[in-house]
Parts: C-alpha cells; sequence; structure tokens
C-alpha cells in the first residue's frame, strides 16, 4: 500500500522558546483536521526547547522533528521546505499559535478552488506580557477591499484594485510545487527575512485566495523579537529590495514595478520612517540615502498610482528629498511634517467633537 502525501506540511522554526513552544504546538497537533504533517527544525536551541520537541515527536506520529547548528530564521525555514512532502506548506513562528479549525478551513479551500496557489488570511497580535488582544491593522487586512475576501483572485486584480497584502509567511499558505520549481527561498538575515519570499510568490502565483476569517495570533513585544531588531538593521529591509528586483527582471513591466514599488513604500519606508527618531535614525537615513542613488526612482514609473490611500507621488517626493537633502535638512522637514499632522488630526477631532 502507497502512503499518500499530506495535504499540509506545517513548518516550524524553533530556537529558544520554552516558554512559549508548547501553546504554539498544541495549536498546532489539536487541529480539528488532520491531513498535515509538522516539521519542527530545532536550530541550535540552547534552553529546553529541544527536549520539549522531542516529547511531541514521540506522541504524535505525524511529527517530526530534525536538528540542526543554528544558522538563523531564513535558512530553517529553507531547511523546512526540503524536508516537506506536503502539497502546500505553511510556516508557523513557534512563539504564536494558531485557530483549531485552520487546517479544516484551508483543505475546503484547497478543494473549491483547484489549483489555488496562494492562501492568505487575516492575523491578530496579542501582548505577550498580558495576553491582551493589541490592534494591528496590517496583519489584520482591515483595509484590504471586503469584496474581494472569500474568493480566487489574480495578481492583476491585486494592482488593479490598488491594494495590498501583509508579506507575513505565517499570514497564509504557499503551494509547495511553486515555492520549488521557481527556486524561491527565504532571504537569511536578522530580520525581514520573509518579505522578498512573499513577493517572489506572488509575482509566480496565477490564483490567491484571500479569506476573512482570523487564524493566527501574533506575539507582540517579547524579549529577543524580530521586531525589536529592525531599528539597528535597516540593511536587512534594503536588501529585500535586490532580492525582488532580480527575481522579477523578466516581469510584465506592471507587475514588476507594483512589487519594486509596494517593497520600497510599504515596507522599507514603512520601517524607515518608524525608526528615524531613534538613536540609529542617522545612519539609517545614510544608508537609505546611499541606496537610493543606486536605483533608478524614474524606472519605476512613480507616475502610476499603485495604492488608494496615499499617492505614488506622495512617496515620490520624500524619496527625491532623502537622495539629495543633507541629513539634518531633512530632519527639520520631518519635524515640522510631524507638526503638521498633529495639528491636522487635532482639528479633525475638534470638528468632530463640536458636529456631535
Amino acid at each position: 500500500m502507497i502512503k499518500e502525501n499530506p495535504l499540509i506540511s506545517i513548518i516550524i522554526p524553533v530556537y529558544n522558546v520554552e516558554k512559549y513552544l508548547r501553546q504554539c504546538l498544541d495549536s498546532v497537533v489539536n487541529q480539528s483536521h488532520h491531513n498535515f504533517e509538522v516539521i519542527c527544525i530545532n536550530d541550535g536551541s540552547t534552553d529546553g526547547s529541544f527536549e520539549i520537541l522531542q516529547e511531541y515527536e514521540q506522541k504524535y506520529n505525524f511529527f517530526k522533528l530534525y536538528s540542526q547548528e543554528n544558522k538563523g530564521l531564513g535558512a530553517t525555514w529553507n531547511t523546512g521546505i526540503g524536508y516537506a512532502s506536503g502539497d502546500y506548506i505553511y510556516f508557523v513562528d513557534s512563539d504564536d499559535y494558531i485557530e483549531s479549525d485552520l487546517i479544516e478551513n484551508v483543505s475546503k479551500i484547497i478543494k473549491e478552488n483547484e489549483g489555488v496557489d496562494i492562501i492568505r488570511f487575516r492575523g491578530s497580535a496579542f501582548s505577550s506580557f498580558t495576553g491582551e488582544r493589541i490592534e494591528h491593522p496590517y496583519i489584520n487586512m482591515k483595509d484590504f477591499p471586503k469584496d474581494l475576501f472569500n474568493k480566487a483572485i489574480s495578481f492583476d486584480t491585486i494592482i488593479d484594485r490598488k491594494t495590498i497584502l501583509p508579506v507575513n509567511a505565517w499570514l497564509g499558505l504557499c503551494r509547495r510545487q511553486l515555492v520549488t520549481e521557481n527556486n524561491i527561498k527565504f532571504d537569511n538575515l536578522q530580520c525581514s527575512n520573509d518579505v522578498s519570499f512573499f513577493y517572489c510568490t506572488l509575482a509566480k502565483a496565477r490564483s490567491i485566495y484571500i479569506s476573512d476569517k482570523t487564524f493566527v495570533h501574533y506575539r507582540k513585544d517579547r524579549e529577543n523579537n524580530l521586531t525589536s531588531k529592525r531599528a539597528k538593521n535597516f540593511a536587512c529591509d534594503l536588501y529585500t529590495f535586490e532580492t525582488i528586483k532580480n527575481f522579477t527582471q523578466n516581469l510584465p513591466t506592471r507587475q514588476k514595478n507594483y512589487l519594486l514599488q509596494t517593497n520600497l513604500t510599504q515596507h522599507i519606508f514603512y520601517w524607515f520612517r518608524t525608526y528615524f527618531f531613534t538613536k540609529h535614525g542617522k545612519s539609517n537615513y545614510k544608508m537609505f540615502q546611499k541606496f537610493l542613488k543606486n536605483i533608478s526612482l524614474k524606472d519605476l514609473d512613480f507616475k502610476i498610482d499603485y495604492f488608494k490611500k496615499k499617492k505614488s507621488y506622495y512617496y515620490y517626493f520624500f524619496f527625491i528629498s532623502i537622495k539629495y537633502m543633507p541629513f539634518y535638512f531633512f530632519l527639520v522637514m520631518a519635524i515640522f511634517y510631524r507638526i503638521y499632522l498633529y495639528i491636522k488630526t487635532a482639528i479633525k477631532n475638534l470638528i468632530k467633537r463640536i458636529l456631535k
């Protein structure tokens, strides 16, 4: 009797998360639907994580454990892909947890949407310290067009509707063949490991299903969380642009420019802006300035508006300013811009109170 491959391979990289690991693993092994395998990669943990993984391996026959010397998150995800045998792959962070009906729901989506390449869904965030929910419009896809949920759409539809999807690997599944045939890999960086992976899979996807259900819960503000490393590792964000640029060079211009503009504006510029007023702001500015001088903004064609909320020329203005303006001149401009936004928000709130 030939044993069938599982429909889904769940890949979990593990490094020193013994405090949160059981909550994550329990949410995975206790799924209501069991046509999946669990692939855990112990990335050289030095706490009790490996012993916990061994317990689960002995208890569950669909649970596979592999160990390696510490290589980092991106490399560990790539290792997991190599061991996967499922038709689809899903990545779970070892300090997060998922809903018990995730696999049941995505299995139904796969069955009803033959050949779907990517399945995405909503996420929520919670405090590592209090367990309370934290508002996170990005991973909750708050601004995503409601009429595009719960259906299979094309990449061109996403472009036409001037919308974006969150890049996080744990917010969806991808057809394994799409990844392996196109040699798509995670960058092995201090942070932003999954950015180019998502954009590259999106570039090759023919069918994308977006569910409006929330299936994954993201732990925020724990010690050693990757997000906390971003301010001092801005170079990682810039590296993702080069990966995407190289991968998309043979795509139609419209698709290529959408992916590069989205990466530059919604990811790189977002994190640059977020940490601009920190101690790393000046060094990040100089790094970003050098980066912008080495790319052609004109080739990205910012005359085309790919975004609903902020026009492309808004970003183009800031990029040109950074490209040619000394740091302290830009700092003054940024301060005045912040004051302008503060006054604008205050006036709006005042008007709302008066109208009430």
